[in-house]
């Protein structure tokens, strides 16, 4: 009898540490990372955000040394340390989540980017401009869209922090554009 006693006990010893070992172990999926705190859909649209910040990081790099005039120059400088800031915020906030978010822009981005920086001038500036232009009205409907539709209330701030920066950045965009533009109708 004290050998069945025994037996059960330890049986119920090691049922009770697997049990506590199974939250942690539930957390981890077949790829070895930790499973995400946000729906796929909140996922999809913080890689989106992220991505945007990235191509704007890269976009901006080149504008710095390559930009006309000092105007560029500080955009594409503004653009580095202000994407820069917002991505490091994203990351804080999906490592806090569960989603590591990617480290470089997709290859459609860096493409785009590589090409931008083989251009000489007139054509950097214009394309760096009409980038910058399009880019930020995308980023501006995303906000919008994760404003909408984000079950993260946290996610959702860091998106309305973000949307009146990126507002700016259109708005000076547009205004270097049409400068651009007006010099060479006046020409």
């Amino acid at each position: 009898m004290h050998l069945r006693t025994f037996t059960i006990a330890a049986a119920l010893g090691v049922a009770a540490q697997f049990l506590s070992v199974t939250p942690a172990v539930a957390q981890i999926t077949q790829q070895g990372q930790k499973e995400s705190k946000l729906s796929a859909a909140d996922q999809k649209l913080m890689n989106q955000f992220g991505q945007g910040n990235l191509a704007e990081i890269e976009t901006g790099t080149p504008a710095q040394r390559k930009g006309a005039s000092e105007e560029i120059k500080a955009f594409g400088a503004h653009m580095v340390d202000d994407h820069g800031k917002t991505l490091k915020k994203l990351q804080a906030l999906a490592s806090t989540k569960g989603l590591e978010l990617p480290t470089k822009p997709d290859s459609k981005q860096q493409a785009s980017a590589k090409s931008l920086a083989q251009l000489n001038q007139p054509a950097f500036d214009q394309r760096y401009i009409a980038m910058a232009v399009g880019d930020h009205k995308k980023t501006l409907q995303l906000l919008e869209k994760i404003e909408r539709s984000t079950l993260d209330a946290d996610f959702k701030q860091l998106a309305q922090e973000a949307k009146p920066i990126v507002a700016g950045h259109l708005a000076q965009a547009e205004k270097m554009g049409a400068a651009s533009a007006g010099t060479k109708s006046g020409s």
